[in-house]
């Protein structure tokens, strides 16, 4: 596709005099003249900067196409709209049922799994844009009942997706909107829905402070399980001898989760306010021990909503990282991690920026000199786009992306909706390295250029 568009506009200057983003389109051309120039900075992977060179086309062909490619009817655009409303909506009742036939036992699967065709987080992202479009533009597209129905299956799979950033992208554009909401029914349900959000927040961390048991002499963990600590008086050899008249599976083992059990029991017990011996042990039901086995770690859990899981997660790894230190299989101290190995990369060479080709190495060579020993599977990037731009490319190539995306953006004349888009892609910026990845590049490409580039009136073209 770009390649095409060069050779058109070398071949029509006309057409290029006549387009009026050209500012903007230099925006992207900063931006992936950076990403590409910077690739040429010595390192050992020369594979990984040509993988990011297809990753990130996207980001320069698009606007190529919308800016200077054939024009795009008022009827076209709308046609899309309704084409990305449609297959989003689409995507989350696929979520949705899935969802229902993990809950009645039909199949098992972890909430992540509930996204068949791509990252959960992707579809997060995408799910969160469709509802602002419905919301926003919807009325031109679909009658009011059709924007109900596509609205529905979109939240509710945020739900069940357990997307805490999704849903706290939609509160933040509820809270910035909300002059705009209040005049539509389908914007006074978003209002609705994120007052209750912010409520139910709000009582989750109230809760928590409150039914939490009081520390113990000398406690040296806090990782608590329904407000009781896990990490108490034990007869581990009781415990042991109990569970093995329970259960078939030995308390040392590994449950399809990858849970280990004797840790689960233990958070179990600590969840049942149970004495953590051969006495609490016998207490359990079969019904416990299957949930133990499964890798369970708390009565409650089979009860709970989907969000309510996905905040005793975060509640769980916050308390087991600031507890002993170790983020290992820790998605909250994990990102914390991440984000301490990258800044002492960036630290390194603050200026140019590593370059593209060493990003890989880079990392190994932090991790292998990290305090703990962090297992391969975890080992990952900085999970922020921001911080990603620096360790690349340094303060340099950061400031020349960032002019790039201000071209693009200013002067700022797009419709609300479009600012929104910006919001949605920023924050998805701090919580994940989002053009690292194909399906992320293709989304802030192409509605990057759909919101903020227009296409050229060329008839002949």
């Amino acid at each position: 596709m770009a390649i095409a568009f060069f050779v058109y506009l070398l071949s029509n200057q006309k057409a290029v005099k006549t387009s009026a983003p050209l500012l903007r389109v230099c925006g992207f051309l900063i931006i992936t003249g950076v990403v590409f120039a910077w690739l040429l900075i010595p390192g050992d992977n020369f594979d990984h900067a040509l993988n990011d060179i297809r990753i990130k086309a996207p980001i320069l062909a698009f606007p190529l196409f919308f800016a200077y490619g054939p024009k795009i009817s008022a009827k076209w655009r709308d046609r899309v709209l309704r084409i990305f409303l449609m297959a989003s909506a689409g995507s989350a009742l696929t979520t949705c049922v899935l969802a229902f036939s993990d809950l009645v036992g039909w199949m098992d699967l972890e909430f992540r799994e509930y996204s068949p065709f791509f990252s959960h987080i992707r579809l997060s992202l995408n799910l969160v844009l469709a509802i602002l479009l419905l919301v926003f533009v919807g009325d031109g597209l679909f009658e009011k009942k059709y924007r109900i129905l596509l609205f529905v299956p979109m939240f509710l799979a945020l739900i069940v997706l357990q997307s805490v950033t999704g849903l706290g992208i939609l509160f933040l554009a509820a809270l910035v909107s909300i002059k705009r909401l209040v005049k539509s029914r389908l914007g006074k349900l978003l209002v609705l829905l994120a007052i209750l959000g912010v409520g139910y927040v709000g009582f989750e961390v109230v809760s928590y402070f409150i039914q939490r048991d009081q520390p113990q002499p000398n406690q040296e963990s806090f990782i608590t399980e329904n407000g009781h600590y896990v990490h108490t008086i034990s007869d581990d050899d009781g415990m042991a001898r109990a569970w093995e008249l329970k259960s078939n599976i030995s308390i040392d083992s590994t449950s399809d989760r990858g849970y280990n059990l004797r840790g689960a029991l233990l958070r179990y017990l600590s969840s049942k306010n149970l004495t953590k011996d051969s006495i609490g042990v016998a207490k359990l039901s079969q019904r416990d021990i299957a949930l133990i086995e499964q890798g369970i770690t708390n009565y409650k859990y089979p009860s709970w909503w989907p969000l309510k899981k996905r905040f005793e997660a975060i509640r769980f790894q916050m308390e087991n990282y600031f507890s002993n230190g170790n983020p290992n299989s820790n998605s909250v101290g994990m990102r914390l991690v991440y984000w301490e190995l990258g800044l002492k990369i960036f630290s390194e060479r603050p200026w140019i920026g590593n370059g593209v080709q060493n990003l890989k190495a880079n990392y190994a060579e932090a991790y292998e000199s990290f305090r703990f020993k962090i297992d391969e599977k975890y080992r990952r990037r900085a999970h922020n786009q921001f911080l990603t731009f620096l360790i690349c490319y340094g303060v340099l190539g950061f400031s020349l992306i960032s002019l790039g995306f201000a071209l693009v953006i200013f002067p700022w004349r797009a419709q609300h909706v479009a600012r929104l888009f910006l919001l949605v892609l920023l924050v998805s910026f701090l919580a994940e390295d989002t053009l690292e990845t194909q399906m992320g590049a293709t989304f802030a490409g192409f509605w990057m250029a759909w919101f903020f580039i227009k296409g050229n009136h060329n008839k002949e073209a």
